[in-house]
């Protein structure tokens, strides 16, 4: 990835917020704002929202977001476990 030059400086984090920040500073310069076709969010409000328009954003920013989904939950992939339906326990 271009935009992290130096990855050891994760390990030197202490909070999310560092995290966003070190996302933020690492990847704003290389990534043109690109916009979701199907919400209008664009990217670039990420870095101070934390957070995406809709689902499709997801698709759209998959490359963007990765590597912090990575640091957060240590995966990519799904674990397999979904919020109680509702129905009796």
């Amino acid at each position: 990835m271009s935009g992290f030059g130096n990855l050891h400086a994760l390990n030197d984090l202490d909070t999310f917020d560092d995290f966003i920040d070190f996302f933020a500073e690492h990847t704003r310069k290389s990534i043109d704002n690109i916009v979701c076709s199907n919400c209008g969010f664009e990217f670039n409000n990420y870095y101070e929202t934390g957070k995406l328009g809709c689902s499709k954003c997801y698709d759209v920013f998959k490359k963007e977001i990765t590597p912090a989904v990575q640091k957060i939950h240590g995966t990519t992939k799904p674990n397999g476990s979904r919020p109680n339906s509702g129905g009796a326990l």
